[in-house]
This record gives C-alpha cells, sequence and structure tokens, in this order.
C-alpha cells in the first residue's frame, strides 16, 4: 500500500525496517539517500516485501478509581486502563479540577457526588468516558484517617495509635483471645482521656505471648475488630523486615506498590511484629505522604507492630517521632533475640561518637540473648553504581562491634533492590523492596556479594526457633516491575520464596519417643511414636529389643514382641550438628499368652416358641493368627430348638456347612486372605440362627475337629458351652391378645397385645407380676425390662419410662 505521501513500509527478510517511494530509499535512524529508479520498482519490491500497516486504532478510555467512596478529605487514586496505547489523558474530577497524568491522586475536600470524565488521546484521535456518581465524599464523623496502627509492642503491652479528621474521643477495647472466642466481646477498655485528633493508647499489664482483639471506639461508634500479640518470653517466632516504601508521584504511588507488599505481609500467619529500614514516605513533611503511607499499609499496621529505622527521607522530621514515638536510635528484645535500630543519615554524624558508644554498651548488655540483629538505612555493602561496595563510613564505625558482640545479621535499605552479602561470618541484607522506584545494580556485583533481585517488590521473613538454634530467613517475592519503573509487571502467588538463607548453628536434636503400649500377652505389636525435636532430623536408629542391633530405621516402626519378657528400647537421632539417643529401661513387658476361648455370644439366650434368634460363635484371643477351623454345634435336646441357617464371616471366602435346618452343624472356612493377624482379639467364626421349637432349654455345645494358626500350629482353644431356653408367649391374665416386642430387643413391651404401648400396658403388667415371675412356659426374660434376672417393682417403672419414651 503507498500512502499519501507516495511512501511503501517494507521489511526485509534480515529484519531491516525501510520506507520505498517512487523516488528513493529512506532509512531511518540512520541516513537519506534517494535513488532514481523508475525501472527497478519491481525489483526493489520483490527485494523489499510490503508489509501493510494495520487500521488506526482509536483509544478507549477506561479508568477505576480506589476508594471510591469515603469521609472527606477523600484522598482517590485513579487508575488508567484505556486501550490503544494513548499518550495524553485528560481528566475531570467533577470538582472544578482537572488533571493530565495517567494515573492521579485527586483529593475531595466537600461532602459531594462526582461524575468523573477522562479523555484519552492517541496519534489516531481521542475517546472520552463519564462515569456519573463515581466518587461518593462523604461528611466528617469523625472518621479515622491514620490507623489504627500498632507501635512499641512488647511482652506486657503495646500502643494503639490513631489519627482522627476532627478533634474527638478515642478508647480501646481489648479482650484476650480466649475471652474473646467464648463470650465474643471486650472486657476491658483504655484511653488516653483527650480530645484530639492523634492519639496513642498504652495498653499495660498484658500477659507474654497472647493473642489480643481490639476495637476502636471513636465518639461511640465501633471501628472494625483487629488484633495484636503480645512477644513471647521464650519460644519461635517470625518476623518481617523491609525498607524503602516512598513512591514517586506522578509515576506511582504507594497506593499501587507499597500497599502490595503490605498486603501480603498482613497475610502472614502468626507475625510478630516488622521491622522498616527507612524511607517510609517521600517527603516527611507532607502529611499528604503520610496519609498515603496509612492507606497502603492499613491492613498491616492494624494487626501487627512496625519498628522503624530513619532514612534519608524522614530528613529527622519531628513527624517521624510524633507518629512512632521512638527515639533517634533505640533497641527491644523479644524471647531470646535482641534487636539494634541505628540512624545512619547524614544528620546523625555530628553524635557518631555518642550513637557508638550506646550501641556497644547495647550490644554488650544483649550477651544473654541467643540472636543479635541490627538495622539501619545505609547499606555497609553494596553494588550499586555511585557507593559501589557500600557505605565505607559505616563499616569502618560499627563492623568491628558487630563482629565482636556476634551479631547474626544487619537490615539496611536505601539502595532500591535486594542484595545479601555474606561478610566476616555476618549475613548483610539490603531489603529496599517495599515499593520505592527499583535501582539498577552494577555487574559484576560488589566483593562479598552472595544473592540479589531487581527490579522487584519483596520482603524478608525471619523464623526463629530456640530449640533448633538456627533463624531462617526467606525472601518473599511480591512482584516485578518493568525496567522503565511505571508498571507492575508480575504479581507473584504468596509465600513465593526468591531464596532461603540460615542463620547459625542447629542444635544437636533431642530424642524423644513414646508407644501406644508397653504391656501385654505375646505376640504383642507395639506402634511406636518419634516425638524428637531439632531441626532437620536427617536419620532415626531405633533399638526395639535392648540386643544394641538395630530394627528399625523408619520414623514410626511398628514391632511384634514373641517372646515372654521385660525389653529395653533406644532412639537415635541425628541431624548436621550431631545425634543424641533416648533409652527406656525395661519399657516393653510381654506376658504368657493369653488363653484362646471358643465361646457363644450371648451364652445364654432365649427365644419364644415360633420365634428366630441368633447366636454368634467366637474365638480369642490368637496370638498366631488363625488359617483355617473345622467345628461341629451340637444342641443337647433338638426338639425345643433346631439350627436353621449360618452366616459366616467375610474373610471366610473359602467354607464348608451341613445341611439346615437340623439339630447339629458342622461347618469351617479358611482365612486364605489372613486377615485374622497374629494377636487378634474376640474374632467372629459365624452367626447361627437358632428357631424355638417347643417350651424348654437346651444346651448349645461347641466341637473342635480342627484348628490351626498360621503357620501350621493347631490352636487348641477351651470351649464354653451355651444355652437356648424357650418360652411361650400367652395372653396375660383377662387379655385375649398376645404381648408384642414392638422394637425386637426382645423384650415385650405392648403387654395388651393391641399394637400399641399406653398406660394401659404399665398397668397390666403391674396387676400380674406375680403371675409372670410364677410361670415357667412364659419366663421372666421377656419381661425383665431392668435386666436384673428377676420380677421386681422397678421393672413396672422402667416399662412406664420405655413408654414415655415412645
Amino acid at each position: 500500500m503507498i500512502d499519501h505521501d507516495g511512501i511503501v513500509p517494507a521489511r526485509s527478510r534480515q529484519g531491516e525496517r525501510y520506507r520505498i517511494s517512487l523516488l528513493g530509499i529512506n532509512i531511518p535512524h540512520d541516513r537519506e539517500r534517494h535513488y532514481a529508479l523508475p525501472i527497478c520498482i519491481l525489483i526493489l519490491i520483490l527485494t523489499f516485501p510490503l508489509i501493510v500497516p494495520a487500521a488506526a486504532e482509536l483509544p478507549g478510555a477506561d479508568f477505576t478509581a480506589d476508594p471510591s467512596s469515603g469521609p472527606v478529605p477523600l484522598f482517590v487514586q485513579f487508575t488508567d486502563t484505556s486501550t490503544g496505547m494513548p499518550t495524553t489523558w485528560l481528566w475531570d474530577f467533577g470538582d472544578g479540577t482537572i488533571a493530565t497524568g495517567q494515573h492521579p491522586i485527586h483529593t475531595f475536600t466537600s461532602p459531594g457526588t462526582y461524575t468523573v470524565n477522562l479523555t484519552a488521546t492517541n496519534p489516531n484521535g481521542n475517546d472520552t468516558v463519564v462515569k456519573p456518581a463515581f466518587i461518593i465524599a462523604q461528611e466528617s464523623g469523625p472518621h479515622l484517617v491514620w490507623g489504627p496502627y500498632l507501635t512499641l509492642t512488647s511482652a506486657t503491652g503495646t500502643t494503639v495509635n490513631v489519627k482522627t479528621d476532627i478533634p474527638s474521643l478515642v478508647t480501646v477495647a481489648y479482650a484476650t483471645d480466649t475471652h474473646y472466642q467464648e463470650y465474643g466481646d471486650y472486657d476491658m477498655i483504655a484511653t488516653d482521656g483527650i480530645t484530639a485528633a492523634f492519639h496513642r493508647v498504652a495498653l499495660t499489664g498484658l500477659e507474654p505471648g497472647t493473642l489480643y482483639h481490639y476495637r476502636i471506639v471513636l465518639d461511640g461508634a465501633l471501628s472494625d475488630p483487629f488484633h495484636f500479640r503480645t512477644f513471647p518470653e521464650s519460644g519461635p517466632f517470625t518476623f518481617v523486615v523491609y525498607s524503602d516504601t516512598q513512591d514517586q508521584l506522578p509515576t506511582f504511588s504507594q497506593l499501587e506498590r507499597h500497599k502490595l507488599v503490605a498486603g501480603r505481609i498482613a497475610e502472614e500467619e502468626d507475625l510478630l511484629f516488622v521491622i522498616h529500614c527507612g524511607d517510609l514516605v517521600n517527603n516527611a513533611a507532607n502529611l499528604s505522604d503520610w496519609d498515603r503511607y496509612f492507606a497502603a499499609g492499613a491492613p498491616m499496621m492494624a494487626n501487627t507492630t512496625v519498628y522503624p529505622a530513619l532514612g534519608n527521607h524522614e530528613a529527622n522530621h519531628t513527624n517521624y517521632y510524633e507518629i512512632y514515638g521512638v527515639p533517634q536510635w533505640y533497641s527491644f528484645d523479644c524471647a531470646r533475640a535482641h534487636f539494634s535500630i541505628l540512624d545512619t543519615n547524614s544528620g546523625a554524624w555530628d553524635r557518631m561518637p555518642e550513637q557508638s558508644a550506646w550501641l556497644a554498651d547495647d550490644l554488650a548488655g544483649a550477651s544473654g540473648s541467643l540472636w543479635r540483629f541490627v538495622a539501619f538505612h545505609h547499606p555497609p555493602y553494596s553494588s550499586e553504581r555511585n557507593h559501589f561496595g557500600g557505605w565505607e563510613n559505616v563499616r569502618t564505625e560499627w563492623e568491628d562491634e558487630f563482629m565482636s558482640y556476634g551479631v547474626d545479621a544487619v537490615f539496611s535499605g536505601h539502595v532500591h533492590a535486594y542484595e545479601r552479602f555474606l561478610a566476616n561470618g555476618i549475613h548483610y541484607l539490603v531489603v529496599a523492596t517495599g515499593g520505592g522506584p527499583s535501582y539498577n545494580l552494577e555487574s559484576p556485583r560488589a566483593p562479598f556479594s552472595m544473592n540479589s533481585l531487581e527490579y522487584a517488590l519483596a520482603y524478608a521473613k525471619v523464623t526463629l526457633d530456640p530449640a533448633w538454634g538456627i533463624a531462617t530467613i526467606e525472601i518473599i517475592r511480591v512482584a516485578d516491575i518493568s525496567s522503565d519503573l511505571r508498571e507492575v509487571t508480575t504479581v507473584y502467588p504468596a509465600g513465593t520464596i526468591f531464596e532461603t538463607v540460615t542463620l547459625g548453628t542447629p542444635n544437636v536434636p533431642v530424642s524423644e519417643f513414646t508407644a501406644n503400649t508397653t504391656a501385654g500377652p505375646a505376640p504383642l505389636t507395639v506402634q511406636f511414636t518419634d516425638l524428637s525435636t531439632g531441626y532437620r532430623i536427617t536419620g532415626r536408629t531405633w533399638d526395639l529389643d535392648g540386643d544394641g542391633m538395630i530394627d528399625s530405621l523408619e520414623q514410626d516402626p511398628v514391632h511384634t514382641y514373641t517372646a515372654v519378657g521385660t525389653y529395653t528400647v533406644n532412639l537415635t537421632v541425628t541431624n548436621t550438628a550431631g545425634s543424641s539417643t533416648e533409652e527406656k529401661i525395661a519399657y516393653i513387658t510381654v506376658t504368657e499368652p493369653a488363653e484362646t476361648v471358643l465361646s457363644l455370644a450371648p451364652a445364654a439366650s432365649w427365644v419364644s416358641a415360633g420365634d428366630i434368634t441368633m447366636t454368634r460363635v467366637l474365638i480369642g484371643p490368637l496370638p498366631r493368627g488363625l488359617a483355617g477351623y473345622n467345628l461341629t454345634l451340637e444342641l443337647s435336646n433338638p426338639s425345643v430348638a433346631g439350627i436353621t441357617g449360618i452366616t459366616l464371616p467375610g474373610w471366610a471366602v473359602l467354607n464348608s456347612t451341613s445341611a439346615l435346618p437340623a439339630g447339629q452343624l458342622v461347618f469351617g472356612a479358611v482365612d486364605l486372605g489372613r486377615q485374622v493377624q497374629p494377636g487378634a482379639d474376640e474374632t467372629l467364626l459365624a452367626e447361627v440362627h437358632l428357631r424355638g421349637e417347643t417350651v424348654g432349654s437346651t444346651d448349645l455345645l461347641l466341637h473342635v475337629a480342627a484348628m490351626d494358626a498360621d503357620g501350621g500350629d493347631p490352636v487348641i482353644p477351651t470351649v464354653l458351652a451355651g444355652t437356648v431356653t424357650v418360652y411361650r408367649i400367652d395372653p396375660f391374665p383377662g387379655s385375649t391378645n398376645r404381648p408384642t416386642d414392638p422394637d425386637g430387643d426382645g423384650l415385650y413391651e405392648d403387654i395388651n397385645g393391641n399394637g400399641e404401648l399406653d398406660f394401659d400396658d404399665v398397668v397390666a403388667f403391674y396387676q400380674n407380676m406375680a403371675w409372670v415371675a410364677g410361670n415357667t412356659a412364659v419366663g421372666i426374660d421377656p419381661y425383665d425390662f431392668n435386666g436384673n434376672g428377676r420380677i421386681d417393682y422397678d421393672d413396672v417403672v422402667v416399662l412406664y419410662y420405655r413408654i414415655l419414651g415412645g
């Protein structure tokens, strides 16, 4: 296609771009030559294939806003989402103001409903989108402007901070998690007792290592619920370190980048506190910067304490000190860890001798701590071009103290990237990835650099475990930033780890175990459970019988003791630091095998004439399992009852039975699947169905023709006989109906036989107790409602309550 200037766009096969005209060839970005080639145009077109340009695309204007409603002053981050690659933007916020940036932040100062317009333009034209009543700015309430945010948390206290839009009274209602979960409310309150815009409410006398829930009561109105956890006196805990969360308007704001990082930190479970290594905001003197800082970090700061260090952007401004209530340098303790927060900014060097003397005393006083960490703004080591190698003055001033007093790690910021150094046994981590504009690092990196990450949003998650003797640092990658710093290009799933660093030497593991049983007859099967603690246990060896030989390498072995005796058990666990052994002397006692009994259940049963009852053939225990059996069940008086059926267990897939009905039953089975294991307790061999024929009683006699254990040894059990008694269910005196058993439990509650359970049945039974007790053909079993083997007045009471219960 030839455009209106007579120019044909083209590309060579080597990918070079050209514009071909009738007069010559124009090579952009290099030089221009003209050739008179009226005859060779065809050759040129064949040499440089034509590329037909796409149709011109107009922009499609669109945008979002966060938030879209709230009390004035309402700070709104507008984000352009237009298509067609616009190059200019014109915003009309509906309050008489306009803006021309791509992603402006606008403050609505007056209550009202505002329509917002955006006109997006590119070289092909423009497009306008109008969003009526898009922003709702509400009257001031009072409302929270900052916070709540937590500061100065310790084992026994914390401070809840808020700023309101107008002077107000603020109260903090709070409760332990135990109270909150049980009652769903708050049983304690605290206030600073003043009417003001800024409040710092101290909660004191708290329990160490305890989860608390709290709410802000603002002139009688309740905030959302929040929580915090006091520092433990011992044990493991997790904290986060990051830095440089300032924004760079108009390119981006904290509401875009810092908010991503703080949101991910807020999602961390059991997070105790956050250390911020400085440059919290771009201009500490500008309260609007602090507005965006608190808006971006709101979920994190409301539930997690932030301990800050001064950055160069704080410029030692009074706003920093008023907001956080910390001195220029300070320290705090958590469990067995000590943290020193320092100031490396230019204004601090006049007082550096004082600060350095304080640091030496501070670290010396932390000699009882298992870990020591230091945080400040300017990195002692760095691969940044302008300070390649790092801030030498900081190293000169403090590195000797770091080494002398056993500092484990030093955290810093300022250079907007992640970089880790290992020098003189100390890890130096630059974690300036909280949202500030990213920096390039020089290649090759500075000496002692171990790893690095540029153009990223990230934070360091540190977990300390005194039982293991180590600290684990995980660098959590949140997102990537484009090299022109304008866009967030990739957002990673929560918990994406860039690298893991281990500090310290792990402790020797501590061996411990338990067993589900420690005594019983042979064969005794015991399940052992490893309860050992320690960092990354790599090996376990069990001596389960005290003979000095290894019996298992499993974590939780199962062992069967077949011989009578007392056994000592040892477990040895190993990691890179060494090994330890737990020995339990005479821990397992194995006694003589219990007597194996072949029996019937119930041993004595009854049935009414013409009805069916069931008895179970049981055997146990079986120390060596069961391979198979052949038995006979015989009735001593087959005229009283007869055998009508048999049901064998599911494992007895290979079986045989004699013909039924009969007065004698021969039955057998083989456990092909070895489902009856050695040590099996009471085991079902068969369910036998008996029919009552005439009033009377018969013995049930079991005979063992053959029974073998696993391995073929014979099983010789003690055999117990049973009985079946047959009764006649006759109508009670004065009634023509036979009693019935409505629920099939063998007890005839429907005394008058009318098919209903009512008070008449209680009266009939009460009036005929003597008849029941003296009538052997009727028998007492069908009417012994309390099961004590006789007829008494308590049977009347039990029957009454059975009828009441339906």
